[in-house]
C-alpha cells in the first residue's frame, strides 16, 4: 500500500480516530478499507487494551513468582553458607587445638568432612530440585499464557470476520432498498404522466 495510517488518541484515550496521509483522491475502496479499520479499532480497541493489560498482569505475577523463588534459593544458599562456614570454622578450631593429637582424632575429622559432604549434596539436590520446579512452573505458565492468547486472538478474529460480513450484508441490503425505492419512484412518475 502507498498510504500511511496514523492513529491519534484523544485526551481521554477513549476514542481512536484514524488519519490517512498520502491517500489517493479517487480511491473509494481504500477509503472503505480505512473506514472499516476505524470501525474495527472502535469496536475492539477496548478488548485489545484489556488483553494487553491481562498479559501485563500475568507477566507481573510470573515475575513475582520468580522473585519469590529466587529469594527462597537465596535463603537456602545463605543457610548453607552459614552451615558450611560454621562447619569450616569448627574444623579449623579443631585442627588448631588438636594439632598434636591429629592421629587420635582422625575419626572426628572424617565425620566433619562427611557432614560437609552431606550438606553439600543436600544443597546441590535442593537447588537442582528448585531449578527443575522453577523451570516446570515457568514452562507451564508460559504455555497457559500462550494458549490463552491464541484462544483470545482466534475469538477476536472470528468476531471481526462476523462483524465485517454483517456490515457487508447490511450495505447490500441498503443498496437493494435504494434501488427498489428508485424504481417505485420512477413507476409513480411514469404512471402520473
Amino acid at each position: 500500500m502507498n498510504k500511511t495510517k496514523v492513529i491519534k488518541k484523544t485526551k481521554s484515550n477513549q476514542k481512536i480516530t484514524p488519519k490517512i496521509k498520502n491517500a489517493p483522491k479517487d480511491s473509494k475502496k481504500s477509503k472503505a478499507d480505512d473506514q472499516l479499520a476505524a470501525i474495527r479499532n472502535i469496536l475492539f480497541g477496548e478488548q485489545i487494551l484489556k488483553l494487553e493489560q491481562n498479559i501485563q498482569n500475568k507477566f507481573e505475577m510470573l515475575n513475582g513468582r520468580i522473585d519469590n523463588l529466587e529469594k527462597l534459593i537465596s535463603n537456602n544458599s545463605d543457610e548453607f553458607d552459614k552451615k558450611l562456614t560454621a562447619s569450616y570454622h569448627d574444623l579449623v578450631e579443631h585442627l588448631k587445638t588438636n594439632d598434636l593429637k591429629h592421629v587420635s582424632h582422625k575419626s572426628l575429622l572424617d565425620k566433619k568432612l562427611c557432614t560437609l559432604d552431606k550438606n553439600l549434596d543436600e544443597f546441590r539436590h535442593a537447588t537442582e530440585k528448585d531449578f527443575v520446579h522453577t523451570q516446570d512452573t515457568l514452562t507451564h505458565t508460559a504455555n497457559k499464557i500462550n494458549h490463552s492468547l491464541n484462544q483470545e486472538v482466534k475469538r477476536l478474529t472470528e468476531k471481526i470476520e462476523s462483524t465485517s460480513k454483517e456490515l457487508s450484508a447490511k450495505k447490500a441490503d441498503r443498496k437493494a432498498i435504494a434501488n427498489l425505492l428508485e424504481s417505485m419512484a420512477s413507476n409513480l412518475t411514469q404512471s402520473q404522466a
